[in-house]
């Protein structure tokens, strides 16, 4: 083994027209005392060895740097983590493994760590096997682009980046796992692309000046009994794009917990699949927030759960939403309050939506789809009050509410679409229609009697005006009473 101390070693090889230099370590560097510097130069840099230990003693601010493609052999790990100050490493070319899968390991303390070439990403070869890098900042002359089978970034201070220009991209088919933040207020990175199986997060903040790509879940469960650790992602400028579940449910053990909060905020867009902020008996489900830029949307294309076992969590969108698929928000409270769900601005897309908050009560507040292009199927389950103040397109529209119904909008559906509104109050001031489904209107509580223009009568009283403003060419039932034709 390489054991010189406290020299360095320079190895420069290469430079022959047709001929290609290969430079390989088949012993352990710095086995017994760690080198001070180790520079490569060459056309292929061969790693067989397992260990490459650089100053890791004396301490200093020396470097490593392979100025070549690297190509490992066996299962490889760099200490380059000193004593007194941490040691950069640095790889100017492509890392790769030889035939057979192999697994990196990199610990520079606090010592900066570049990547300048891709990692794991060869076109003939097998991918890297497992990743694990425990570093300082990460330097690149752009994206840094890894491809393995899982990856740990364990650095206590997070994946941070030397300046704002060093993006990242992790290619997995297992776990990627972050024990702490992504990029820092100060030094976002420029993007961030995770495309793994599952992405556990342990710490808060994700930032970027970019897009942030992430398809799959993002998981802030901890490991050990407690609340579910918030999340919080925000792009200055790029869309964010999170394809898998964003987990920040509790880990319950003796006791219930509750879920995490969750904030995703950028000037460009969001789309996300499904989100799960839910707590267990007695406890409270995690706030979200979700803010697109101006002119920018939400797309939702899954299922969004904020419901406690005592308190559920509100949702407002302040943005333009787009209902990509088959959609469902879930804010119910059991012992204590469901949170309320807005819709601020215009609700379109072809996906349907199911609402159920409970107690809370459900606003719309832009217009939801077009005559020309209506939304999927709408569907609230349970809320208390319903507000409509901007008009409704839908392909079918059901409602049941304990509370009160206010349509200050048009509410119609397309086609021979169905409408059912069920609810103790109701105040019609805008149409109800549809081409040629069937309309039902009726009260909310069993027994409670329904009349039309009998302004003395108990229960559900709807004026001979509202009842004007009932279309359709199908059947229109008020309470079990069958009025056709109108």
């Amino acid at each position: 083994p390489v054991t010189i101390r406290p020299y360095r070693l320079e190895i420069f090889a290469g430079e022959v027209i047709n001929k290609v230099a290969v430079v390989t370590f088949a012993g352990n560097v710095g086995a017994l005392n760690g080198l001070a510097d180790l520079d490569v130069k060459t056309d292929i840099i061969s790693l067989k060895a397992s260990t490459y230990k650089i100053d890791e003693t004396s301490g200093g601010a020396q470097t490593v740097t392979f100025n070549g493609p690297v190509v490992l052999g066996t299962d490889v790990f760099f200490n380059l983590n000193g004593v007194l100050l941490d040691n950069n490493l640095s790889f100017l070319g492509t890392v790769n493994s030889d035939s057979t899968a192999r697994s990196l390991s990199i610990n520079t303390g606090a010592g900066a760590l570049r990547f300048d070439g891709a990692v794991g990403f060869q076109i003939l070869g097998p991918a890297l096997n497992n990743v694990v890098i425990l570093s300082g900042p990460l330097a690149s002359t752009g994206v840094i682009q890894m491809k393995g089978a899982s990856f740990l970034f364990s650095s206590a201070s997070g994946v941070q980046v030397t300046d704002s220009g060093v993006g990242l991209l992790v290619n997995s088919g297992g776990l990627v796992s972050f024990p702490t933040a992504i990029g820092t207020d100060v030094t976002p990175l420029a993007s961030l692309s995770i495309q793994g199986s599952s992405m556990v997060f342990g710490g808060s903040n994700i930032r970027t000046v970019g897009n942030a790509s992430i398809s799959t879940g993002i998981v802030t469960t901890p490991v050990l009994e407690g609340p579910g650790g918030a999340l919080n992602v925000t792009a200055t400028t790029g869309d964010i794009t999170i394809t898998g579940l964003i987990d920040t449910r509790g880990k319950t053990g003796i006791s219930q917990q509750n879920g995490g909060n969750i904030s995703i905020a950028t000037a460009g867009g969001i789309s996300v699949a499904g989100i799960n902020t839910s707590a267990g008996t007695d406890k409270n489900a995690g706030s979200i927030t979700l803010n697109s830029g101006n002119n920018k949307t939400i797309t939702l294309n899954g299922a969004i759960t904020a419901t406690g076992g005592a308190n559920g969590s509100s949702l407002s969108f302040n943005d333009d939403v787009i209902l990509g698929g088959a959609v469902s928000i879930l804010t119910a409270g059991n012992t204590g309050t469901s949170g309320n769900i807005t819709f601020g601005e215009t609700l379109g897309g072809s996906g349907s939506l199911t609402i159920n908050s409970g107690k809370g009560d459900v606003v719309f507040t832009g217009a939801t789809g077009t005559p020309g292009a209506p939304t999927g199927v709408i569907t609230i389950e349970a809320a208390r009050d319903l507000t409509v103040n901007g008009a409704i397109s839908a392909s079918s529209f059901s409602a049941t509410l304990s509370g009160t119904l206010l349509v200050n909008a048009a509410l119609a559906v397309a086609g021979a679409g169905s409408l059912e509104l069920v609810a103790d109050q109701m105040s019609l001031d805008a149409p109800i229609s549809s081409v040629s489904g069937a309309i039902t209107l009726r009260p909310f509580t069993t027994g409670r009697g329904m009349s039309i223009s009998d302004p003395s009568a108990t229960g559900l009283v709807l004026s001979a005006a509202e009842v004007d403003r009932i279309t359709t060419t199908g059947l229109v039932t008020f309470g079990g009473n069958i009025v056709t034709g109108k």
